[in-house]
């Protein structure tokens, strides 16, 4: 957490879970958080992401092969990329449309 907050990560509640990943960590992010899910696994060399339902859920699970942070150098590098990027939009789709269907002639 401290390390994080060196660079400028803002630290909800820190505590333990009962960790299932055995690599170095897992983002669980809702779709409202994608950016931000992305942004912090650019400090991570082997974060996994996986989406989360409901709203505003950004969890850092740290794992067993964890070790540092990526160089500063590197996440910045990695963070201008996602930054610079279009930011996916959801989109209304058309749908079909319906019409009565003819009577048949007689």
């Amino acid at each position: 957490a401290h390390a994080l907050r060196q660079r400028d990560f803002r630290i909800g509640k820190i505590g333990n879970t009962l960790f299932r990943g055995k690599g170095v960590a897992i983002i669980r992010y809702s779709a409202d958080r994608d950016q931000a899910a992305r942004l912090l696994a650019t400090q991570f060399d082997g974060a996994t992401l996986e989406a989360a339902s409901g709203s505003q859920v950004l969890e850092l699970d740290i794992g067993p092969k964890y070790r540092a942070l990526v160089p500063v150098a590197q996440a910045q590098a990695a963070e201008r990329a996602i930054l610079a990027s279009p930011t996916p939009t959801s989109s209304a789709t058309a749908s079909p449309t319906c019409a009565p269907a003819s009577s048949p002639a007689p």
